[in-house]
This record gives C-alpha cells, sequence and structure tokens, in this order.
C-alpha cells in the first residue's frame, strides 16, 4: 500500500465483538442454469470473516460522507469497506483544497456508518444500516451518539435510519464542503466479506423490527401475496428476456410488485409475509431480511461474480433457503446484462418452487448477546477489555482447535492463502 493511506487498524484501537472466523460458506440450497467454474470457486473461498467490532479513536477528520483522513493520510480497511481501489476515485481537485475547507467540530462521540453506495437502497439493508447492530452489541447507545450524513443523502435514508431507531436529533446532515471533526469517532465493521455473514445479522434485524415497532409499523404481510415476483427498477444489470420470465412466474401463481412504488413500511411488511420470494438479482431482494426462516429465496443473475452473494450470507444467517438460476451475460447494452434460459426457469419453478419442493427448516441464527457491560472510554479504545487474549497453538496443531478457529499456518502452507488478508 502506498504513503498516501494508512490502515484504519494502524490509525485507531479496535474493541471486538465477533471474533474472526475462517470456514467455508453454505452452499447454495439449489442451482439451475450454467453456473461457471469462476464463480463457484469465488463463492466456496471466501471463508475468512474478519473480526466484526468497532474501532474507536481520535483525530479523525470526516468528508463527502465517509472519506476519512487521519496523519495527514486518507483511511483505508477493507472491513470498514474502504478500499484503496474506491479511494482512488476520489477527485484529485477536491483533495488538494481538502486543507482549505472549512472545519465542523462535534463536541461528543460520532459514530460512521455510512459507506460507498450510500445512495443505492440494497446497501443500506446489506452494509449501512447493521453497522447499528455492531454499535449495540458494544454497548454504545444509539441516543448517545451523533451520526454524520453526506449532504446528498436519499430522503429514504434518512426515513430508514429513523425506521430503525435513529432519533432525527442524532444526526448531522455534512455540508458539501464541510469537513468534520470530532472529539471521538466510533466505526463498526461490516457484517460480510461479500458471502458470509456475521450471526450478528441477527440482532441487526431484531433492532429493525424493534424501531419499526416503536414507529407503529407492524409487520404482518396481505394474505394472498406470500409468492413474491420482484421486479428491478433499473436498468443498470437488465434481464434481457425478462418478458417471458415473468410471465412464467406469473402463470406458476406469482405476484409480481415493484417495490419502489410502496412505502418503506410496506415494503417490509409485504416481505414480511412473502413465503417465496423470486427476482432478479438485485437491491430489492435484500428486503428478505424482514422475510420469516424457512422463506425460499431464489436471485436471477448472469454468469458473472457481480454482483456478489450476499443473499446467501442473509439466508445461511436467517434460515432461508437461498438459491439461484444462472444465466449468460451478454445479449444487451449493458455490460451486465443476461439471459436466463427459460428451460432452467422452468426447471427451478417446477422442482424449487413446485408442490413437492420441502425445503428443511433451517435454525436461524439466535442473536449475539453482549459482553459484559463496560463504559466506553471518553477518549478512544485504551484497552480493549472485552478480549480475552487468544490461546497460542503450533501451527501444525491447527486441526486441534475447533472449526472457524484454526491457527496461522506456517509460510508455504497450503492454507497459508487464507491469511493472507491478516494484516490489511
Amino acid at each position: 500500500m502506498s504513503d498516501k493511506y494508512i490502515q484504519i487498524n494502524k490509525a485507531a484501537t479496535f474493541r471486538q465483538v465477533v471474533p474472526r472466523s475462517v470456514q467455508m460458506p453454505q452452499p447454495p440450497r439449489f442451482m439451475f442454469g450454467d453456473v461457471p467454474a469462476g464463480v463457484l470457486a469465488h463463492y466456496f473461498s471466501s471463508v475468512v470473516l474478519h473480526p466484526i467490532g468497532n474501532y474507536a479513536g481520535t483525530g479523525f477528520e470526516l468528508s463527502d460522507g465517509f472519506i476519512l483522513h487521519a496523519d495527514g493520510k486518507l483511511v483505508a480497511g477493507g472491513d470498514i469497506k474502504l478500499h484503496p481501489a474506491t479511494l482512488d476515485g476520489i477527485d484529485a481537485k477536491r483533495e488538494a483544497e481538502f486543507g482549505e475547507r472549512p472545519r465542523q467540530r462535534i463536541n461528543s462521540v460520532a459514530a460512521l456508518i455510512i459507506s460507498p453506495g450510500y445512495r443505492i437502497y440494497g446497501h443500506w439493508l446489506a452494509d449501512i444500516l447493521p453497522r447499528l447492530a455492531v454499535l449495540e452489541a458494544d454497548s454504545w447507545n444509539l441516543d448517545d451518539v451523533i451520526f454524520p450524513v453526506p449532504h446528498d443523502i436519499p430522503a429514504w435514508g434518512l426515513e430508514m435510519m429513523a425506521l430503525a431507531g435513529v432519533p432525527r436529533s442524532q444526526i448531522l446532515v455534512v455540508k458539501a464542503e464541510e469537513v468534520i471533526r470530532a472529539d471521538q469517532l466510533v466505526i463498526p465493521t461490516l457484517l460480510h466479506n461479500g458471502v458470509r455473514y456475521s450471526p450478528l445479522l441477527a440482532n441487526a434485524v431484531a433492532l429493525f423490527k424493534r424501531g419499526l415497532a416503536k414507529a407503529g409499523h407492524n409487520l404482518v404481510g396481505e394474505t394472498g401475496r406470500e409468492r413474491l415476483l420482484v421486479a428491478r427498477a433499473t436498468d443498470n444489470r437488465r434481464l434481457v428476456n425478462r418478458e417471458q420470465i415473468v410471465a412464467m412466474a406469473e402463470a406458476a401463481g406469482f405476484v409480481s410488485i415493484r417495490p419502489e412504488t410502496m412505502s418503506l413500511p410496506e415494503q417490509f411488511a409485504l416481505f414480511a409475509g412473502a413465503r417465496e420470494i423470486l427476482g432478479e438479482y438485485g437491491s430489492a431482494m435484500h428486503t428478505a431480511l424482514f422475510s420469516p426462516p424457512g422463506t425460499a429465496v431464489c436471485g436471477l443473475r448472469g454468469s458473472d461474480n457481480h454482483p456478489g452473494f450476499l443473499q446467501s450470507g442473509m439466508g445461511d444467517v436467517l434460515g432461508h433457503a437461498t438459491g439461484y438460476v444462472f444465466g449468460q451475460t451478454g445479449g444487451g447494452p449493458g455490460r451486465y446484462d443476461y439471459t436466463v434460459e427459460e428451460k432452467a426457469f422452468a426447471n427451478c419453478l417446477r422442482l424449487a418452487f413446485g408442490p413437492h419442493a420441502h425445503f428443511a427448516l433451517q435454525r436461524p441464527a439466535a442473536p449475539v448477546e453482549k459482553p459484559a457491560e463496560v463504559a466506553p472510554p471518553l477518549r478512544g479504545y485504551r484497552k480493549p477489555p472485552h478480549q480475552a487474549e487468544e490461546a497460542r497453538v503450533p501451527a501444525w496443531q491447527f486441526w486441534r482447535k475447533p472449526r472457524g478457529q484454526a491457527a496461522r499456518p506456517e509460510a508455504g502452507s497450503l492454507y497459508a492463502d487464507l491469511w493472507k488478508d491478516e494484516d490489511k
């Protein structure tokens, strides 16, 4: 990494809530179509899930919603979704003028949950709002923390924060040219590695539901709409033969919905009442966070790794039967446009959603218990009071440790590549 960046673990102190784990992701419950070998390799190699917790420190400067500076450098970290590749896209002119921009000081604790993609609905459900559960699990009270957000945050983003239980009085909308300095900045990690989710996602869903109940919204789905066909509102990843696929699904009893035409509580309630969800893989599918255990969720996608497999990780934690129909990328004007073979889709409808399809009910993950109550320190984490020292086991005895807690193997070992992100 160039001298332009400083890693978050060098600029702040970390307090762990859920330890790092290493294990193979649970496979999809069903797959139809031609599945590329490279896609499977990517899926099953996503074995390392970083420790979940909070970074805290002083001396940070925050701008443009999520860009952090410390000691005159840009702050990077994969577990907080600040990759150098993302930061390299920052406008060089704005960065050159950074020192001249006006500063605003926050005389209290601020928490950064915003990350790149904050103008996209699905990122709020997958990346941003779940980070509130990391704060809560570390004994931070959401009523005592200021949440800086960018000036161009969507109105529905503010609404989602309110529905999740963040008081409007705790949200600070930062002006476009403004730089924020906080007495203390807390930065929760993401809950996933792109495929696997932490069990703490169950806490996040519980947090959402408490917030919705407090706001007076009842998550009871409408009868007769247990089989949902989710249509995408945008064409940045278009299903070329959408009309044929929709017609086939509707003939099988699925009800087409366009979530963007509904209010947020209506969307959440609709998914809470669903038992079978089918749609083009994208943001709206992540609303299955509110669906009960045992729900069958099927995403239609192309032959690329993009857009990832977060739906599988969610389903694994929440007890959903998640699967996919793979099409072939190409055939449209967009880079990620794709076509789904009708025979493969017909097989999915017949076998995965037919009258004889009975998926064994997966037990959802239990909410993660809070660590022992410890008052947050005033100036960063002086020491990690929740973390006990891990017992050191010789690398050659990695098999003696419980699965998911294997010791680091020696350099050159067959397993060494699984630890390549340890110091990032």
